[in-house]
């Protein structure tokens, strides 16, 4: 994904400015802390909402990519004139015009954050609309079971299913943390339950275990109904 890359040279190049012991140029404090906001909170909207393939998705991706490739462009651009005028050029100079051409760029990156939010609201009404035939799971149950593949709720997208699917055993050499994030009732419980039924998750994995851990947990107690849901399925023979 070309924005979310470009995304992530912003934030090394600032943060290799920030590191540096003698950095060319000065970052106005003010300008960085909501320069990486935005682009953490776009980063984060583009890990979590995929590319739908619509017309509109392309272009706010690309708007993204060409407001990341703005602000990096200015930033780098300064530091090679600073770096080539040397000793003759004026710092307090050069660090007005950096202030200013970031302050465009940030001004266009917070209009395009705006965008996003009213996106996701937008998304997130459509998906609480959705037709599920379970209720997510009550935060602290103290009993949980695993996932069946009779759990299925009709009418769910497979496509984001199966990449999901392709996520967790596309990797083999890397340990893999999918969130699924949203507003309560959408559905998040329920298509971790259609990933975790799948049969090629069953195969793929040696061992799998289902379990809900509220907001105030334990971790004894979390590895223990772990260990419990082993000994269960080794008794059953399926591990």
């Amino acid at each position: 994904m070309a924005a979310y890359a470009t995304l992530v040279s912003v934030m090394h190049t600032i943060e290799q400015i920030q590191l540096h012991p003698s950095p060319p140029i000065s970052l106005d404090h003010k300008q960085v802390q909501s320069l990486t906001e935005t682009i953490t909170f776009l980063q984060g909207f583009l890990e979590v909402y995929p590319h739908d393939g619509t017309q509109e998705a392309y272009d706010l991706e690309g708007r993204i990519r060409d407001a990341a490739h703005a602000a990096e462009d200015v930033i780098e651009s300064h530091i090679v004139d600073r770096i080539r005028g040397g000793s003759t050029s004026s710092h307090g100079e050069n660090s007005n015009d950096l202030y200013q051409d970031l302050s465009k760029v940030i001004k266009d990156m917070d209009l395009i954050e705006k965008e996003v939010v009213e996106i996701k609201a937008k998304k997130e009404i459509q998906d609480d609309k959705l037709p599920t035939q379970y209720s997510i799971l009550p935060v602290g149950s103290s009993t949980t079971s695993a996932p069946t593949s009779e759990n299925i709720m009709e009418g769910l997208d497979d496509i984001l299913i199966m990449d999901i699917v392709e996520r967790l055993t596309g990797h083999p050499s890397k340990r893999q943390i999918i969130p699924i994030a949203g507003m309560g009732g959408i559905g998040k419980t329920t298509l971790a339950r259609n990933v975790y039924a799948k049969s090629i998750i069953v195969e793929y994995f040696d061992i799998c275990a289902w379990v809900t851990i509220s907001q105030d947990y334990n971790v004894k107690e979390i590895l223990l109904e772990i260990f419990s849901v082993q000994r269960k399925s080794r008794a059953a023979g399926k591990v």
